[in-house]
């Protein structure tokens, strides 16, 4: 099985104590279901999280499946399942923008809650510095990466960064 992925790292909070990889994890889906719903037209809301709500048949997952889901974590790291064809730069463009928008609302609502805060030296995505532009989506597997000009996905549009 190919794959590819990148990492957030974290650092634990000074007095108190990180939650387990369980409640971590979950927060980040529940992160990316509220900003994936706030952006996303319905039926590209449903694909986008197919991609990474089918556990470990998902095509987009999140951590280490080795990792012990009762102790605390360092990282959060999504992995993309490069074996079959799915709109992976697709999925790693949507999953950026999400993060990138919404870093202060992850950190100071999901993150600080948990125990943990984005590590300074975390190669943490930020808007204007995505890899990839996409034109209009009218359907996922519709997805067309282009050179430069202002993304116009429904999730940049819609997050208000299609300007960047």
């Amino acid at each position: 099985m190919g794959s590819s992925g990148w990492s957030i790292r974290l650092e634990p909070l000074a007095n108190q104590t990180p939650a387990a990889w369980a409640e971590v994890r979950e927060a980040t889906m529940q992160f990316l279901w509220e900003t994936w719903r706030d952006a996303l037209p319905s039926t590209l809301l449903d694909e986008a999280w197919n991609w990474v709500s089918l556990g470990e048949d998902s095509l987009l997952t999140i951590g280490d499946p080795d990792q012990p889901s009762d102790e605390p974590v360092d990282r959060i790291t999504f992995w993309f399942y490069l074996s079959v064809e799915w709109p992976s730069e697709l999925a790693d463009h949507w999953l950026h923008m999400a993060f990138a928008s919404g870093r202060e609302r992850f950190e100071q609502v999901w993150l600080k809650e948990l125990g943990y805060r984005i590590a300074g030296d975390a190669m943490y995505p930020e808007l204007g510095s995505n890899r990839y532009r996409f034109a209009a989506v009218e359907q996922v597997d519709a997805a067309t990466p282009i050179e430069g000009g202002p993304c116009q996905c429904p999730l940049c549009v819609n997050l208000g960064i299609s300007r960047t």
